[in-house]
């Protein structure tokens, strides 16, 4: 994880803002990466986990996780697993919000 454990959302909150400046360059085939998901890791506040993973949804960022998903709280496994945010994420389009 590239996001220090003290400075977590504001490596979030960053990373989001640096990802907003090439919006335009996403579409079908193109992805921008913000950067890590950081959902289940104990890094972030349950407000703040839910917030980035609807910004990386609406960002058409790919959703890859490498954590241990039997480890993390069922809280965190409700907002990694939200239907609604991974439909929109996934629309064809590919056209960041």
């Amino acid at each position: 994880i590239n996001a220090p454990h003290s400075n977590a959302w504001s490596w979030v909150r960053n990373s989001f803002i640096k990802n907003s400046l090439s919006a335009l360059s996403a579409g079908p085939g193109r992805y921008n990466n913000p950067g890590e998901l950081l959902v289940g890791r104990g890094l972030l506040t349950a407000d703040e986990e839910a917030t980035q993973f609807a910004l990386w949804a609406v960002a058409k960022a790919p959703l890859l996780y490498s954590a241990n998903i039997t480890d993390m709280s069922f809280a965190s496994q409700d907002i990694l697993f939200n239907a609604k945010l991974i439909a929109i994420n996934q629309e064809p389009l590919n056209k960041q919000a």
